[in-house]
């Protein structure tokens, strides 16, 4: 029986760096539509050029995880994925998470995720809304960091569900 975590809810950066954004971009379009005199074109090429990226923004942001015995899902509005039981070598509860820079992902906006440096030197895949209390997942070729609102259970039904059967 699989197991759903919610994600945790958004830490003060990421509620900012969000919020900021859509107020920032919500009065360029109303410039936008009062300056161009509401013609059409503009607001069409205000939608598709400021509202479509964060559109798909918002798509990729993570929303769960789910933990089975096929492994652990990343649960999104589009392109979930899965990180195969068979490739899992641990699970460990993590304090406050140092990012270093973003090489390819989003920086607070709906959270943080894609790929990112650490202080510690290394890189790691994070799919999160906060950087404290983290899940560190290690597999064969990558460290995943995850951000359950329930991170000990999260991390038990990981080390239950995945791990065990690994062995």
């Amino acid at each position: 029986m699989p197991f759903r975590f919610r994600i945790a809810p958004p830490d003060g950066t990421t509620r900012v760096v969000t919020l900021g954004t859509l107020l920032l971009l919500g009065g360029l379009t109303f410039w936008i539509w009062i300056v161009s005199g509401e013609e059409t074109e503009a607001l069409i090429f205000t939608l598709f050029l400021v509202w479509g990226p964060l559109a798909v923004t918002l798509l990729f942001a993570p929303r769960g995880y789910l933990v089975s015995r096929e492994g652990i899902v990343i649960r999104r509005a589009v392109g979930s994925f899965t990180i195969p039981a068979a490739e899992v070598e641990s699970v460990e509860l993590v304090g406050r998470v140092r990012p270093g820079i973003r090489l390819w992902a989003s920086g607070g906006l709906f959270g943080w995720f894609g790929l990112f440096t650490l202080k510690d030197g290394g890189t790691a895949k994070v799919y999160a809304t906060r950087w404290e209390r983290m899940v560190r997942i290690k597999t064969r070729r990558e460290i995943y960091l995850l951000s359950p609102a329930e991170p000990e259970a999260f991390t038990e039904a990981v080390q239950r569900m995945v791990l065990t059967q690994a062995k």
